[in-house]
């Protein structure tokens, strides 16, 4: 691990952070533009329903229209992915780097997080995939596995985003 306190270098790594950091920007404003015409739900939502019962009620406030645009939502969604996964991992790798003792060593393990919840979010859009292709009756265990996949997902994203900030703040505090 200690490798990566040189490898790859500060200069380029910084450079793919700000380049990621915006992509991941530019995707969000797209789903929030892509994503806007949807009645009552949101995407984010439907990741967090975890049950038939929530899902069909938002497939019945979506209609078939909404529907679609959801599961194109969620196919590009497969693009983002590693977009955000590898600026949260150069962002959290650039904290670590900054950290000093303990919290250094710590945060060279937590810049893996942001690729585990890319498997997370894939198992997740897999899951409300499958529960999208019946509406009717969608698979509560796609559901539920799509739904702990989701709040894995955003614990990891969460960790990594306070882990940066609070060596933000502990640099600025020191100096």
């Amino acid at each position: 691990m200690k490798t990566l306190l040189v490898v790859p270098e500060t200069g380029p790594l910084v450079i793919l952070a700000v380049l990621l950091g915006l992509g991941t920007i530019a995707f969000m404003v797209f789903f929030l533009l892509h994503d806007k015409s949807l009645p009552t739900y949101s995407v984010i939502q439907y990741e967090l329903a975890g049950t038939a019962q929530h899902a069909r009620a938002m497939f019945n406030a979506w209609q078939t229209a909404g529907q679609a645009l959801v599961r194109q939502s969620l196919y590009i969604d497969f693009a983002f992915m590693p977009v955000y996964a590898l600026a949260f991992a150069a962002l959290t790798l650039l904290a670590a780097r900054a950290a000093l003792g303990g919290a250094q060593t710590w945060g060279l393990w937590l810049a893996l997080a942001p690729f585990a919840a890319w498997a997370f979010d894939i198992v997740e859009n897999i899951g409300l995939l499958v529960a999208l292709r019946r509406p009717e009756s969608p698979s509560a265990m796609a559901l539920a596995v799509s739904a702990t996949a989701s709040r894995l997902k955003f614990g990891l994203l969460g960790l990594s985003a306070f882990y940066c900030l609070g060596v933000t703040i502990q640099r600025l505090v020191t100096r």
